[in-house]
């Protein structure tokens, strides 16, 4: 066969079609962070695809890992993207890049993993085994795979700066430069259905409210959206139920501890987060004083991550993300508590929020209910609970523009759910010291 010039021209052509055929590897961005933040993200992806006269699309795995790809189709299925040309795929406005592959499994603290490459004699070793690269969602297949060589690794949102985590977590890693988010991120103690109704009874008392009986006797358990009808926990016993003290009240008593001697002995599950996890190093530092005092309480032992351990009275899980906690939560037969960001709505769930020290979530307790959400707590000075988010920015190209668009779309989101915009902040903030709470300074 005669091959001519023209034929090796056309094959070349073909072969440079396949190759970029679904988006140019070098428009792949990959990141991993924090799990609370992970729905706002998206919101600021869309909008951000938007403005380049793009679609978003999320390809999800499991919940913690998802894909976010900005195309010209609406809604493009995962054989649409493996044959789909890098023409229609859209940048993220401000960005190079026109995909995002996220993981918050580990949480916030895996940004910091992701750009020490995951060494396996550390702690990013127990989140993926020996140090393996982290995992994304294909959109063209729907499997899970490894990072790919060309694929940048931008680093990742957290929720706190990195240097708020122990020494566990910390020692064995180059803590990167980390810049201001312009955001902040709520959080909130949630319980059970059954946890909720037996301290409601417990709290309830005959008359008006007291400082033993703090819910007045004209709420019913239904009232969820009146604040003075909600229980309440207090730092203390928050505190308590974190602590590695398995012979104190809490776990001597169970859910006893928190609905009275009636429960004595009956187990309450109390479902922490990994250790890499901005929500549980946030409640560390708001509880427990870790490190922000001089003397701060040790942290109950961790489970292998995805198990739990039993203590006593109580049954300790450490779960690898916010969507874990809501369904141990949402388990209609168990008493649970844990802490989750303010993004979670408990709406069209059986979980609900609980006060803190008598303040409320949100307003009304139900965030996103008449237009009240738990962002009018944290800017009216009456709730404290909240951290200002940072973004560990990797070196790669690219990376600093991508965050630089990122944050800039979030900290303008009108009503971020469970987070404080600039604005917000504006009036009320933490001068973005994660140690600035009430009971530790």
């Amino acid at each position: 066969m005669h091959v001519t010039k023209i034929m090796v021209a056309v094959a070349a052509l073909s072969v440079g079609a396949t190759a970029f055929a679904a988006p140019n590897v070098a428009r792949i961005a990959v990141s991993s962070g924090a799990s609370a933040t992970k729905g706002n993200q998206k919101l600021a992806l869309t909008s951000l695809c938007t403005t380049a006269g793009g679609s978003l699309t999320e390809f999800v795995s499991g919940g913690n890992l998802s894909t976010y790809v900005c195309n010209t189709t609406a809604n493009i299925t995962g054989a649409q993207y493996a044959a789909a040309a890098d023409a229609t795929f859209r940048n993220f406005a401000g960005t190079s890049f026109s995909e995002l592959r996220l993981n918050v499994s580990g949480g916030s603290f895996t940004a910091v993993c992701s750009l020490n490459a995951w060494p396996s004699s550390t702690v990013c070793g127990t989140i993926n085994t020996g140090g393996a690269a982290d995992r994304y969602v294909d959109p063209a297949t729907g499997t899970t795979v490894f990072a790919q060589p060309g694929q940048a690794i931008v680093g990742g949102l957290m929720d706190t700066s990195p240097d708020i985590w122990p020494d566990n977590v910390v020692n064995g890693l180059v803590l990167p430069a980390v810049d201001n988010a312009g955001i902040a991120q709520s959080f909130g103690v949630a319980v059970s259905n059954l946890l909720y109704t037996a301290m409601f009874n417990f709290q309830k008392s005959a008359g008006g409210a007291t400082i033993d009986k703090p819910i007045p006797s004209t709420c019913a358990v239904t009232d969820t959206a009146r604040a003075e009808c909600v229980p309440t926990v207090s730092k203390g016993q928050m505190a308590t139920i974190m602590a590695n003290n398995e012979f104190n009240a809490a776990y001597s008593n169970g859910v006893g501890f928190l609905a009275g001697p009636a429960f004595n002995g009956t187990e309450l599950e109390y479902g922490r987060r990994a250790d890499t996890s901005g929500t549980q190093a946030a409640a560390q530092a708001y509880f427990l004083g870790l490190p922000c005092n001089k003397a701060p309480l040790t942290i109950v032992d961790t489970p292998a991550v995805g198990g739990s351990n039993t203590v006593g009275a109580i049954k300790v899980f450490a779960h690898a993300g916010t969507g874990n906690v809501r369904t141990q939560l949402n388990n209609a037969t168990t008493y649970g508590i844990g802490i989750m960001s303010g993004e979670n709505n408990q709406a069209g769930s059986s979980w609900k929020w609980i006060r803190v020290q008598g303040a409320p979530m949100a307003e009304n307790a139900t965030p996103g209910t008449a237009g009240i959400t738990n962002r009018d707590s944290v800017k009216n000075g009456s709730y404290d609970f909240f951290v200002e988010s940072k973004v560990a920015v990797g070196s790669v190209a690219g990376a600093a523009n991508f965050w630089s668009a990122v944050t800039n779309s979030l900290s303008t989101l009108s009503a971020p759910v469970g987070l404080l915009n600039a604005t917000d902040l504006a009036g009320y903030n933490k001068g973005n010291n994660t140690c600035q709470f009430n009971s530790t300074n």
